[in-house]
């Protein structure tokens, strides 16, 4: 079940993500303390999706820049593959809306799954941020293009 994202959801999963989660965060914010990881998704707003026994799952959302651009972010607990077909087609139903003209997504060279994941949602690899993380990690800039 897919749900507006809330504090409550957002914390939930802040406390429950998965490992890899928790070093690209960290790696691409600046923020250690999972309480501020929260406040920035809230922030940037988006949706929770929950199992059967309404338990945040996975949290994403696109922040919008300005008009027509957004940058795309989504983390989840170790539950996410057990959901990652209804995540899916919510992701594709946000990011077909039409007011976005460009997506971008920011992931670590060390999250692969994030990759095909991002690649499967319609996203190209475009760039190589080298020395882009707050411990000079090495990041993938992936972007999703209006008709493209």
């Amino acid at each position: 079940m897919i749900e507006p994202l809330t504090t409550q959801d957002a914390l939930y999963v802040c406390y429950h993500m998965r490992d890899v989660d928790l070093c690209e965060i960290r790696a691409s914010s600046g923020l250690y303390h999972r309480m501020d990881f929260a406040r920035m998704f809230v922030q940037c707003g988006g949706w929770c999706l929950k199992n059967d026994a309404g338990v945040p799952v996975v949290v994403g959302g696109v922040h919008e820049f300005w008009d027509g651009v957004g940058n795309a972010w989504m983390v989840g607990t170790e539950e996410t593959g057990k959901h990652i077909i209804e995540a899916s087609r919510h992701a594709k139903k946000v990011l077909s809306d039409p007011k976005w003209r460009r997506v971008q997504a920011w992931s670590a060279a060390f999250h692969t799954e994030s990759h095909a994941w991002l690649e499967m949602l319609g996203f190209v690899n475009a760039h190589t941020l080298e020395q882009y993380g707050t411990g000079g990690e090495r990041f993938f800039l992936f972007e999703r293009l209006r008709g493209m």
